[in-house]
């Protein structure tokens, strides 16, 4: 890769390593600002007392600045294929078809790492002093302070977990982004595309587990089944099971957490795969044809179905309000339909939104009809069932 380019992007793109940094900083040194450093026992004058237990998690707020700041990062990379005065410097450039593009997104995601770096050194020197600052027992007429026992390596943990789902987003974040050919078109490439990335397994099968559970054979609620697409839930998961209890000292599972945290390491594993292979995709494909710059045409009839594979999806969520019951037709009946309306509402209006357009295309026309027939389908089968159900529960 060219050094200039390399050094001429740093150059312009510190202040996004400036404003990410202060970010990070500062809403991870409040989170830590906040957390406690000791459990909280009451006790009563009859000898009782009750323990008000702490947790510590700090590896939430690490994962959500690191997905937001993929999303931010991700439509700064490609900024340079959306116009086309861009275009024409860009591509005449002295320079391999992917050179450009491949400086532009590991710059992006060095500067990424780094503001996530120092957010975390922060927040860790910040709750490090407040828990060496914290006596180890406080007594008050009353009340007893006990302070934690931390394992401060569940905030390495966490931190570790936080930086590679960052990465693998970023990478299909970047992916998705790449598709587009002008801002507004990359906007909800990437909404959409994670929508459907994320819901593409667990949508189907909740609806599935729904139809389980009117049949009476269901006896606990299958979390792990949300865990479950490719996008960041595992990681979710795999933070509040595992890192979170490490954190706080505590070692013990059931058995249902234990499988759910065996889903969890299996669905983050698979995400992660996944995210590394877009990042090699998309960093190996050359930049699409000039003329396809601000234009708001697909590029093939591929990118064309991720709306329609998101609405689907979503679709499929919908129709399980079918399973609530109610004492009258308004609820039981009334408001599936309503919310049924209301999506085909919002669906036509956003297609009509990013194809500039309220007269759709005829691929547009015939996915948007098949998506709100299926979806139509789904919800009366589910009202069905759930009526059924109810029904045969009732002459019980």
């Amino acid at each position: 890769m060219p050094k200039r380019y390399i050094r001429y992007t740093i150059r312009h793109w510190w202040p996004m390593l400036l404003i990410f940094g202060i970010i990070c900083t500062v809403v991870f040194g409040l989170t830590c600002l906040m957390l406690p450093t000791y459990y909280k026992i009451m006790y009563y004058p009859n000898g009782g007392q009750t323990t008000i237990p702490a947790t510590i998690a700090p590896g939430i707020g690490l994962l959500v600045l690191g997905l937001l700041g993929s999303v931010v990062m991700s439509l700064f990379v490609f900024t340079y294929r959306t116009r086309k005065q861009s275009v024409d410097v860009y591509y005449q450039a002295a320079y391999k078809p992917t050179t450009v593009k491949r400086v532009r997104m590991f710059t992006g995601l060095g500067i990424l790492h780094l503001a996530l770096l120092i957010g975390f050194i922060t927040g860790l020197i910040i709750y490090g002093i407040r828990f060496l600052a914290t006596p180890e027992l406080r007594e008050l007429p009353y009340t007893d302070y006990v302070r934690l026992n931390v394992n401060f390596g569940g905030f390495f943990l966490g931190y570790l977990l936080a930086a590679v789902t960052m990465t693998a987003q970023y990478f299909i974040n970047c992916f998705l982004v790449s598709l587009g050919n002008y801002m507004l078109d990359q906007i909800f490439l990437l909404l959409f595309g994670n929508i459907l990335l994320v819901a593409c397994i667990f949508s189907p099968a909740l609806y599935l587990v729904a139809i389980i559970e009117l049949s009476g054979s269901l006896k606990t609620f299958p979390y792990e089944v949300l865990a479950y697409g490719f996008g960041p839930v595992g990681s979710f998961y795999l933070d509040t099971v595992a890192i979170e209890r490490l954190t706080n000292g505590v070692y013990t599972y059931n058995a249902n957490e234990t499988n759910i945290l065996i889903h969890s390491i299996a669905s983050t594993s698979i995400y992660l795969l996944f995210g590394a292979g877009l990042g090699v995709l998309t960093s190996m494909i050359p930049d699409p044809s000039g003329e396809f710059a601000d234009v708001a045409t697909q590029r093939n009839k591929a990118i064309t179905m991720i709306p329609h594979g998101a609405a689907l999806t979503i679709g499929i969520l919908l129709s399980l309000v079918g399973i609530v019951s109610g004492t009258g037709p308004l609820v039981k009946f009334g408001m599936p339909i309503f919310l049924y309306l209301l999506f085909g509402v919002v669906y036509f209006a956003l297609l009509a939104l990013w194809r500039h357009s309220f007269k759709p295309s005829k691929t547009d026309l015939v996915c948007y009809l098949s998506v709100m027939g299926a979806t139509l389908v789904l919800l009366i089968v589910m009202m069905a069932l759930s009526g059924a159900a109810v029904y045969g529960r009732v002459n019980y």
